[in-house]
């Protein structure tokens, strides 16, 4: 079983309600009820990407070790490899490779459903 998604949702969605929180304390706007759980969702997964995508970039190079040569010489022998690796030949930010093209594909989908999450929330007779 994968945790790291379950703790990833988790953490979204412990983000979302506290921004939503924020913005309502505050008292922004209030004629925009609509835009904030959108800001919110897409706050919440900018957030949390940041957070996570080092981890999960350090997780998918171990899980996929390449070989070099023959498949008896492994790319990266352990964890701690894949990150002295990763800092050594790309820097701080080959961490975050790919993290551009993860932030445009998702943003959008968590933004959405945080929306409507609320929207029906507050329409349904639940």
């Amino acid at each position: 079983m994968n945790t790291s998604n379950c703790q990833w949702g988790k953490a979204k969605y412990l983000l979302r309600g506290n921004l939503l929180l924020a913005y309502r304390y505050k008292g922004i706007n209030k004629n925009s009820d609509n835009i904030i759980p959108l800001l919110c969702g897409m706050g919440s997964k900018i957030i949390s990407l940041t957070l996570i995508y080092p981890a999960s970039l350090v997780r998918t190079r171990f899980q996929q070790n390449q070989y070099i040569g023959d498949r008896s010489n492994p790319k990266y022998k352990n964890l701690r490899d894949v990150l002295w690796k990763t800092m050594k030949h790309e820097g701080f930010f080959g961490f975050y490779k790919g993290y551009a093209v993860a932030l445009v594909g998702s943003l959008p989908a968590n933004a959405l459903f945080f929306f409507l999450f609320e929207l029906f929330k507050k329409k349904l007779p639940f």
